[in-house]
């Protein structure tokens, strides 16, 4: 646990406030609401928040809504903070007012605007995060890629290689020949600056109406359909945990037509929807499945691995019915 007052010294030390209230914003993350006068932040501790204040401030200079990064005395976007034998960096960003995105498909349609927006408009903020302010590291690429995530799940089935019930190894094989299926995905397509984790309950519906993202942890270049399709699976089948949310396709034709009113895919892209819809559900599912079998643990029988297979099996349609949307508006 953050020591409070430790906290509150650093910060009035560092950044030269004089009577800053610090409160929790959750209990299982360091993330810490700070008042300040009649503004508010939010306060983030943990590692490697060089990167995040280097997203911030390539989107900021690209002209994208960002919470600003408030700087140190010195002029520092992040300090270290002593925790016991660990050092930590402490970040503290602009708080966004607003309210969890409702799961229907009218927010979830300006959600898919937004999304589209940051697509539009990601070429600034590539040319901005190749470029950063002095003591920030350069942002070349977001921290998602089907590269690594899909070889990270590949060693977890690795590791439980020969465990589990004949029909579990033969999951497990069905699995990873995905996983290497796609390990060179990515080439020909149109490269945007990435959210990394465009999912509704990343994001906050605005007093005016308006749907911000939140949580930039992975942001980057790469793939637009990667983004885009990682919000489709999760508008259609309510996000990678849980029961698959009962189907409604007016979620998935608003976010559609969110997106499709700020930025066009290229037919590459549009071929590659198929495995974006699926990518984050398939690393999900044979991550899952590894841990599971290493446990000792059955994972046909775990309601996760059910539902991220359920997940799998409607992806196909999900991309197709994506692709109509995209295409054809109807």
């Amino acid at each position: 646990m953050t020591d409070l007052l430790c906290l509150r010294a650093l910060i009035m030390d560092q950044y030269g406030l004089a009577d800053p209230h610090i409160s929790r914003l959750a209990d299982d993350h360091p993330v810490f609401l700070m008042i300040t006068g009649a503004e508010r932040w939010v306060i983030r501790v943990g590692h490697d928040l060089d990167r995040y204040a280097a997203v911030l401030d390539a989107l900021t200079r690209a002209g994208f809504p960002a919470p600003p990064v408030l700087l140190t005395r010195d002029g520092r976007p992040v300090v270290e903070f002593q925790k016991a034998a660990e050092t930590l960096h402490v970040m503290i960003i602009g708080y966004v007012d607003g309210e969890p995105t409702p799961f229907r498909p009218e927010p979830l349609g300006r959600l898919g605007g937004t999304l589209g927006r940051l697509h539009r408009e990601g070429t600034a903020a590539i040319v901005a995060a190749a470029d950063p302010r002095p003591g920030l590291p350069v942002i070349d690429r977001a921290g998602m890629l089907p590269a690594g995530e899909l070889r990270f799940g590949l060693s977890r089935l690795a590791a439980a290689s020969g465990r589990g019930t004949a029909a579990e190894r033969n999951e497990a094989d069905r699995l990873a020949e995905a996983c290497r299926a796609a390990l060179d995905f990515g080439p020909g397509l149109t490269s945007v600056f990435l959210h990394g984790d465009a999912h509704p309950w990343n994001s906050l519906l605005a007093a005016d109406g308006s749907v911000i993202l939140i949580d930039w942890d992975s942001a980057g270049p790469g793939p637009a359909v990667i983004d885009l399709g990682f919000l489709a699976v999760s508008c259609a089948t309510g996000g990678l945990a849980g029961p698959p949310a009962p189907p409604d396709p007016a979620r998935l034709a608003a976010v559609a037509a969110g997106y499709r009113n700020e930025f066009t895919l290229t037919r590459t892209d549009l071929d590659a929807l198929p495995f974006a819809v699926s990518f984050r559900v398939l690393v999900n599912a044979t991550v899952g499945f590894g841990n599971f079998l290493i446990a000792g643990r059955h994972p046909l029988t775990e309601p996760s691995i059910r539902w991220s297979l359920d997940r799998l099996r409607a992806a196909p349609r999900i991309a197709a019915d994506l692709r109509q949307l995209l295409e054809t508006g109807t």
